[in-house]
């Protein structure tokens, strides 16, 4: 209903961003700055459990891992850096069940473990997050200490602990920027992609081809088709909330946990409305596709730096010039392919990754899919399998190469 829609955007504090809105102006009349607007206050909004007096803001869980988009994305960005010490895990880190997984745990806790829940529910368990010491020798001697991710997850019930390599874990991407993913054109993605390696470079990208047709380009394994889609699989995994893409009201609660399934939900049904109505998930949509890049710094480029990436093998996967349906080139350091990296960063699902985008990387508390690296460095010596030719290059540069390398990575 517009009263909700509008009860949402006072609620969410709009009236400290702009002119207000009024309660006679229909929804799909909001001007494309104000709906810019109401998507931002959205993305921060605090969801609150139903069955609550603020009708507008309810509809959190019953199982969630965080109330808000911006607790795992703060300021649009990438998620927390995770404790060299160990202990608790960052709500930012999510960790989904993997293949080979007892099938009681999946019946029970879904596809994703939510450490968090709504009053008179227990959550589901927590991530014990725990490292191994792995030392990187370069070619000229120096040493670089990697961190080994040995992570093991408490379950509530069963009553079972599950190790690193029976789970998949994922520390949110950063979002700015990644709007523009949508206007690479399919062609170009079709151009770079060589899944047998016919030209014999040792790159075999490949596109992420979904079982509805679709072409994935979102997310750390490319399974996500839009931004829109991403988003929704984001309010029902991760905050438990409907959506008309994803409209159980329950989120990821397991069939077998009924005492999840009992408890009410923020649907309306009298009007047919998700809990995330569709002229939300539309404006968030819109404040998430307009974020603009991360802000590089120009200051620490050099031709030098530039060379680099391209001898070294970087620029064959992460591709600073992708051609856009609107004319110019994306600059976003990635291919959108997926890429065989090897076993050292292979979890339940495989060694294939869609290519990380490069920028902003340096402004990133961690890196990789599983914020296991604290720096570029730490992320390059990670890679292998189609990578591994790039690794060793850059294992083998001089101490001044690299520093030319990494100002130029930080520049972008």
């Amino acid at each position: 209903m517009q009263d909700r829609l509008l009860v949402t955007a006072l609620i969410a504090g709009l009236f400290c961003y702009g002119p207000a809105l009024s309660f006679s102006e229909p929804a799909d009349q909001v001007s494309d700055r104000m709906a810019t607007v109401l998507g931002e206050a959205l993305f921060s909004k605090l969801w609150v459990a139903s069955p609550s007096s603020t009708t507008a803001s309810d509809g959190l869980g019953p199982l969630y891992n965080a109330r808000a988009c911006s607790a795992c994305h703060p300021r649009a960005g990438a998620g927390a850096a995770l404790p060299d010490a160990g202990g608790e895990a960052p709500d930012s880190l999510l960790v989904r069940f993997g293949n080979g997984v007892d099938p009681l745990v999946s019946a029970f806790n879904g596809v994703q473990l939510q450490h968090r829940a709504t009053a008179g529910l227990p959550a589901e368990g927590r991530i014990e997050l725990s490292w191994s010491g792995q030392t990187v020798e370069l070619d000229d001697g120096s040493v670089v200490q990697l961190r080994k991710p040995a992570h093991r997850v408490h379950l509530r019930r069963p009553e079972m602990t599950l190790a690193y390599a029976q789970l998949k874990f994922r520390q949110a991407p950063t979002l700015a920027g990644s709007g523009a993913f949508a206007r690479v054109p399919l062609s170009a993605l079709e151009a770079l992609a060589d899944p047998d390696d016919q030209n014999g470079d040792g790159i075999s990208g490949r596109l992420s081809l979904l079982p509805d047709g679709q072409i994935g380009r979102y997310g750390w394994r490319a399974l996500e088709p839009t931004l829109s889609a991403q988003n929704s699989r984001a309010f029902n995994l991760d905050m438990g909330m409907s959506t008309a893409a994803l409209p159980d009201p329950h989120g990821d609660c397991g069939a077998d946990n009924r005492a999840c399934r009992a408890l009410p939900s923020g649907d309306d049904p009298v009007n047919k409305e998700t809990e995330v109505t569709v002229q939300m998930h539309a404006w968030l949509d819109r404040y998430v596709a307009q974020l603009p890049p991360p802000s590089g710094r120009a200051e620490a480029a050099s031709a030098s730096g530039r060379a680099l990436f391209r001898t070294t093998g970087c620029q064959a996967c992460h591709r600073l010039d992708l051609p856009l349906d609107t004319g110019g080139t994306l600059a976003a350091g990635t291919d959108l392919l997926l890429h065989d990296l090897g076993p050292a960063l292979a979890d339940a699902d495989g060694r294939e990754w869609r290519t990380a985008p490069l920028w902003g990387a340096s402004a990133r508390p961690a890196l990789l899919h599983d914020g296991r690296a604290r720096t570029i460095i730490e992320a390059i010596l990670w890679h292998g399998g189609e990578a591994q030719a790039a690794q060793q290059a850059f294992r083998g540069l001089s101490a001044s190469q690299r520093s030319q390398l990494l100002s130029y990575l930080e520049s972008l």
